[in-house]
């Protein structure tokens, strides 16, 4: 196993067990992975919510350009 997936998953622990302790459960298997659910699910949930503001934010960004006329034609200039 490479340390970076050894570290990885330790983290994921410690994430977990300190969520787990904070809100006071039984230590059962069934409560760890409701656990587990709950933090995902806020986790999709918080990135569905920055997904759609950022996508706000680009409408907002690409309503405000102007958009450049293409069919002008420019004078040559002497040479």
């Amino acid at each position: 196993m490479k340390l970076r997936t050894v570290v990885g998953l330790a983290a994921l622990g410690g994430l977990l067990v300190y969520a787990y302790r904070r809100r006071g459960g039984e230590f059962t298997l069934e409560s760890f992975k409701r656990t587990a659910r709950e933090l995902f699910g806020r986790a999709r949930t918080e990135a569905r919510a920055l997904k759609d503001r950022a996508e706000k934010l680009k409408d907002r960004a690409e309503n405000r350009i102007t958009p450049e006329v293409s069919n002008t034609v420019r004078p040559t200039q002497p040479h």
